[in-house]
């Protein structure tokens, strides 16, 4: 098996590209969605008052992820801040245990084949504001759902890296500064080659959508 994974700045984008795989083939099922509350806008209500200890089902229309509202689950993860979840990594998270959420959400990467590093770039991604798919298919399929993905505007996660870098930033830190829901700092680098329409299905895919094997 393969886990597709992809970094969305923008809720439309990220909604036309769960869209376009599921015209494509792919189950909602295998899908993952993580968002930061300031992304999604106010969808469920006051996140802030949410707990580590608590987390609500969403059985309304959840902002841009509205086709994903019956399994949502709004918390406020350790770290990152408020967040919206569903897919398999929304029942990972709140099975897993609340107060661990911030590893949790690295600890679910890690198992869908992600290394530490890059588990670690998309925690805080999701801190900075970004939304955070991922697929899980068939080997065979793969190459289909990066290029699906591909031809949307996307975060790129290397030069977005590379500038925290510099910015003095060395690894996610579960035990740090959360964002709020009002405003998620930013510091997401969009893939220049997913801003030109021209290119982005033969360049986009390879430079921004990151591909892994599934180990177990």
């Amino acid at each position: 098996m393969r886990t597709i994974v992809a970094v969305f700045g923008e809720m439309t984008e990220a909604e036309q590209s769960v869209e376009k795989l599921m015209e494509g083939g792919f189950s909602r099922d295998s899908m993952s969605i993580v968002a930061h509350k300031a992304t999604c806008g106010p969808a469920l209500g006051p996140v802030a008052a949410l707990t580590s200890e608590r987390s609500v089902g969403a059985a309304a229309a959840a902002g841009g992820l509205g086709g994903f509202a019956a399994g949502m689950v709004a918390l406020a993860v350790p770290g990152i801040g408020p967040i919206l979840a569903a897919g398999p990594i929304a029942a990972e998270l709140v099975a897993g245990g609340i107060g661990t959420l911030a590893g949790g959400v690295i600890v679910w990467l890690k198992q869908m084949g992600v290394p530490d590093d890059d588990a670690g770039s998309y925690c805080e991604a999701l801190r900075r504001g970004g939304i955070l798919l991922s697929v899980e298919c068939p080997e065979e399929r793969a190459a289909d759902a990066q290029q699906i993905i591909g031809e949307h505007r996307l975060i790129d996660m290397d030069e977005s890296t590379l500038e925290w870098h510099r910015q003095g930033w060395k690894r996610f830190d579960a035990n740090g500064q959360p964002s709020d829901q009002r405003t998620a700092p930013r510091g997401l680098a969009f893939d220049a080659e997913s801003l030109r329409p021209g290119v982005r299905k033969e360049k986009a895919a390879k430079r921004a959508v990151r591909t892994y094997f599934r180990v177990s």
